[in-house]
């Protein structure tokens, strides 16, 4: 994996949030300051990224969808055991809204 230095490395400690609860800019601090290597969230601005690279942080932006709809099946789990009586389904037609083009 790149890392802000331009050598390859090996993550160690990783901060993972999906939806920013605070102003990502304070999470990236708050990764830095916890002694991350890795910050992995659902939506990065481009200071951001450079923000992540100044505070020697190698950051991720992995997605809404992707980093989202992987819980959705333990949600499911759960809503089914405590609501027997309520049909639960996770949707077979919701997906990643964004395309990707290589």
């Amino acid at each position: 994996m790149w890392s802000p230095n331009g050598s390859e490395t090996v993550l160690t400690v990783l901060y993972w949030i999906s939806n920013f609860s605070l102003p990502p800019e304070h999470s990236l601090w708050a990764a830095a300051a916890n002694g991350c290597d890795a910050f992995v969230t659902s939506d990065l601005k481009y200071n951001q990224f450079l923000d992540a690279g100044d505070l020697g942080l190698t950051a991720v932006d992995a997605g809404h969808f992707p980093t989202e709809d992987v819980i959705c099946p333990v949600l499911v789990q759960y809503l089914k055991e405590k609501f027997p009586g309520i049909p639960v389904e996770k949707s077979a037609s919701h997906r990643e809204a964004v395309q990707y083009y290589v």
